[in-house]
């Protein structure tokens, strides 16, 4: 019997951009609170330039908001997020937006520095999509509307 000679890859460096999603309070999961939100990001192509669709959920209420984001760049990504938050200054910003919770896609690798007294931001963990289910059910179903209404 031959083995294969191959060598396994190891997976310890992987980037961690924030809080882990373990470090959430419980009662995120239990939806009985407005303000815990999920983030991810459409692309139509896969050229960084391009403009993208950053969507977000809300866990209690199932509330959807796509933003339009200049580009995938991170920096561009973090200035659509705070443009969109500031549009709550005249409300009270620690009952609309407790929690963000993203994956760890380079897109988010900056938005970590919008994090206050106010808003935490989390990061799911690696291949684990399925922990922010909600967004990527949604995602499903937006995907198959927006391509329709393109056609």
């Amino acid at each position: 019997m031959r083995h294969s000679q191959r060598k396994s890859i190891s997976r310890k460096h992987k980037r961690e951009l924030g809080k882990s999603i373990e470090l959430r309070d419980s009662n995120i999961e239990t939806r009985e609170e407005f303000g815990h939100w999920e983030l991810d990001t459409v692309r139509g192509t896969k050229d960084k330039t391009d403009h993208v669709l950053i969507s977000l959920l809300e866990r209690k209420s199932r509330l959807y908001v796509a933003l339009r984001c200049p580009s995938a760049r991170a920096t561009d990504v973090k200035e659509t997020l705070h443009a969109w938050l500031n549009t709550f200054k005249d409300v009270n910003l620690a009952c609309l937006c407790k929690t963000i919770t993203a994956d760890n896609g380079l897109e988010f690798s900056e938005i970590s520095n919008l994090e206050n007294e106010i808003l935490s931001i989390y990061f799911a963990r690696h291949y684990s999509a399925w922990k922010r289910g909600s967004n990527e059910s949604i995602m499903v179903y937006f995907v198959d509307v927006y391509r329709k209404e393109c056609q």
